[in-house]
């Protein structure tokens, strides 16, 4: 029943996402960064060219560094000298299963 459960939720993340979570989670990611130095963003290849030419330009120009990485995927890590922010897909699955095991572990 739990693999059951897991696997609907995973199925049900990976079909909300259009080509516009990335853009989105990235704007969401920016609102926290503002102002931060040594900011790297990380980003699969494929979501990277979603993003307009304007919008990473301007990311360079504030010195952030945007860097592929093919093991995000459908969003966005960035590495701030606060902490890292994860937005990716595999990371929220992962949290949802965590969820999911501790409440059934504390009944």
């Amino acid at each position: 029943m739990l693999y059951l459960i897991k696997t609907i939720i995973q199925k049900f993340l990976e079909k909300e996402i259009d080509v516009g979570v990335t853009k989105r989670k990235l704007e969401k990611v920016l609102m926290h960064i503002i102002g931060m130095k040594n900011v790297k963003l990380y980003l699969n290849s494929e979501d990277i060219k979603l993003l307009d030419e304007e919008t990473l330009n301007h990311l360079r120009y504030r010195g952030i560094e945007i860097i592929e990485d093919n093991n995000v995927h459908s969003g966005v890590i960035a590495e701030t000298e606060s902490g890292t922010i994860n937005t990716s897909l595999n990371f929220q699955i992962k949290l949802i299963n965590e969820i999911i095991d501790e409440v059934l572990n504390n009944e």
